[in-house]
C-alpha cells in the first residue's frame, strides 16, 4: 500500500502524518496467501501500530488488516484462532480492583487453598529486589500480579456472535491455551513451568471462549488504510472536548446520598450482549458467629455442576471499619472443589464486609454482632422443583428469639417478609430463568436498621446467557 502524505515522512517538522511506504504486514500476508503460516504465530505490533496513547494512529487499521488477511482465504480462516491482547492500560479507568497474591508474612492479606501450595511465589519483597540489583531506594515489596484489566478479543470460527466472556484470565492464559491446543492437536503434552500454581488455580485457559464451529468467513467492512489515516489527520483540527466542570461539595454529597442520581450524570453504552457459559460455581456463606461475636465466611468453588471443567476463583474480601474510614483487604484463592473458612477480627459496633469475585459475584454483610444473628447462604437449586433454573436462599437464625427478615429481589421487586423461629431455618427458592440466571437479593430486618446482606451474581448452568441486565442502562 502507498503512504499517506508520504512526501513528509522523512521531514519531522513538516505538517502532516507520517506512514511507512512499505507493507508492515508483508511477511504475514505472504505466509497466509501461500499456506506457509506456522501452527502458532506471535505478532507484536510496532510502536506506532500498538494503540498506545503516545501513538494512537495506526492501531485500528493494523488489527483490521490482520483480520482482512486471515479471512481472504476461507481454507485458512476455517482453522484459525486469532487472539488479540494488550499489555497494559495504565489503570486509569478500571473500577474493579485486581486480585493480588497475598503477603505470606501477613495472613490478613489473604491466603490460598492448601492444594495450590505455599503462598509467596507471586509475591516479591524489597530484599529480593535488592539482591537482583534494584537500588535500595527503589526496592519495594508487593504482589507480582494480577494487574489492571485489559481488553482481549478472540476471533475464530469457534467464537462467533460477539459473546462477552467474564471469566478471569491473564496473559499466561494464552500460554495455557497453547498447552491445551498442542496436546489436543499433536498429542504431545507441554507445560510452561513458569506459570505458578496460584495463577493456574484462579485464571482460566481461554477454552470457555469457544463454542460450536461456524467456518463461514465473516463479512466485515475492513478499514482502508489511507482513508482511515486521513480521518485521523483531519481530527487534529477539531475543537478539543469541553464543557467539563468540577462538582460542588453539595453535589458530591447528594450523589453519595442518592447513588441512583449517578445514572443521570454518568453514562455507559446501553444494552446487553450474549455471554459465554463459564465454568464457575462460586459460593460465599456468611454472617455473625454468635459464639465468638464476629463475622465468619465460607468461600467455595464447587465442582458439582461443571465437574472436571470447574474453575477455581479468587475472592477479594474488604473489611470496613470506623464508618469506612479504615479498611483491610485480602485476596483468598480457592481451588476448584475446595472450600475455605475466613474469620474476621471482632469489631467495635458495626461490621461492614464486602466480598467480590469474578463474573459479577458479590456479597455484603453489614450488621451489629449483638442484634441480628442471621447466617445467609445461596446455593444452586440442583434438586427438586425448578431444578437447574435458580438458586436456594437459606436463612438461619442463630439467635435465641424469633427474627423478622425482609428480602427484595432486584431494585424493583416486592418486599417480602419471613419470620424465623429461634434457632430456626428457612429456604427460599428463586427461579432465575426470567433474569438470564442473574440474581440480586437484599436482606434487611426491622430489628436492626443497619442490618443488610446482599447476594448477587450469575448462576452458571453451562449454557450461553446474557450480560448483566442491571448494567444495561
Amino acid at each position: 500500500p502507498g503512504s499517506v502524505l508520504s512526501e513528509n515522512q522523512h521531514d519531522p517538522d513538516a505538517k502532516g502524518m507520517k506512514a511507512p511506504k512499505g507493507d508492515v504486514l508483508y511477511q504475514f500476508r505472504k505466509d497466509v496467501r501461500t499456506g506457509q503460516l506456522p501452527a502458532v504465530s506471535w505478532m507484536a505490533a510496532p510502536e506506532h501500530f500498538s494503540d498506545h496513547p503516545t501513538s494512537a494512529w495506526y492501531g485500528a487499521w493494523y488489527v483490521s488488516e490482520v483480520m482482512n488477511i486471515l479471512t481472504e482465504n476461507p481454507e485458512v480462516w476455517k482453522k484459525t484462532i486469532f487472539i488479540l491482547t494488550y499489555d497494559e492500560n495504565d489503570g486509569y479507568f478500571d473500577h474493579g480492583c485486581s486480585y493480588a497474591a497475598p503477603d505470606p508474612q501477613r495472613p490478613e492479606t489473604g491466603r490460598s487453598s492448601a492444594s495450590i501450595g505455599a503462598d509467596g511465589l507471586e509475591y516479591t519483597t524489597a530484599e529480593d529486589e535488592v539482591r537482583r540489583g534494584v537500588p535500595e531506594r527503589l526496592a519495594r515489596s508487593g504482589p507480582i500480579g494480577l494487574g489492571f484489566r485489559v481488553p482481549m478479543v478472540v476471533a475464530s470460527p469457534w467464537s462467533r456472535r460477539g459473546l462477552v466472556n467474564s471469566q478471569l484470565f491473564d496473559h499466561s492464559s494464552t500460554l495455557r491455551f497453547l498447552e491445551h491446543f498442542v496436546e489436543k492437536k499433536f498429542g504431545t503434552p507441554v507445560r510452561e513451568t513458569n506459570i505458578s500454581p496460584w495463577r493456574r488455580a484462579i485464571c482460566g485457559d481461554l477454552t470457555s471462549c469457544f463454542h460450536p464451529h461456524d467456518e463461514v468467513a465473516p463479512s466485515l467492512n475492513y478499514l482502508d488504510r489511507n482513508t482511515h489515516l486521513k480521518a485521523i489527520e483531519d481530527a487534529r483540527n477539531r475543537p478539543m472536548p469541553g464543557g467539563f466542570r468540577s462538582l460542588s461539595a453539595d453535589e458530591i454529597a447528594a450523589l453519595k446520598d442518592q447513588p441512583d442520581l449517578l445514572r443521570q450524570t454518568v453514562r455507559q453504552e446501553s444494552g446487553t450482549r450474549p455471554a459465554c457459559a463459564l465454568p464457575y460455581e462460586l459460593y460465599c456463606d456468611g454472617g455473625i458467629d454468635v459464639e465468638h461475636g464476629q463475622v465468619s465466611l465460607t468461600l467455595g468453588a464447587g465442582q458439582s455442576v461443571h465437574g472436571e471443567r470447574a474453575a477455581g476463583a479468587p475472592f477479594n474480601v474488604y473489611d470496613y471499619r470506623d464508618g469506612g474510614r479504615d479498611m483491610q483487604a485480602g485476596t483468598y484463592a480457592v481451588a476448584a472443589g475446595d472450600r475455605m473458612d475466613v474469620t474476621l477480627p471482632p469489631a467495635d459496633g458495626l461490621y461492614d464486609v464486602a466480598v467480590h469475585a469474578p463474573n459479577g459475584f458479590y456479597r455484603v454483610y453489614r450488621e451489629h454482632a449483638d442484634r441480628v444473628a442471621l447466617r445467609s447462604t445461596c446455593h444452586y437449586d440442583v434438586g427438586g422443583k425448578g431444578k437447574g433454573r435458580g438458586i436456594v436462599l437459606s436463612l438461619t437464625n442463630a439467635g435465641k428469639a424469633p427474627l423478622t427478615v425482609q428480602y427484595r429481589v432486584g431494585d424493583a421487586g416486592p418486599l417480602r417478609t419471613v419470620v424465623l423461629k429461634a434457632r430456626g431455618h428457612q429456604e427460599i427458592r428463586l427461579d432465575l430463568s426470567a433474569s438470564h440466571q442473574w440474581y440480586d437479593v437484599t436482606l434487611t430486618s426491622p430489628e436492626d436498621l443497619d442490618f443488610r446482606h446482599v447476594l448477587g451474581g450469575r448462576m452458571e448452568t453451562g449454557k450461553i446467557t446474557l450480560t448483566d441486565p442491571a448494567m444495561a442502562g
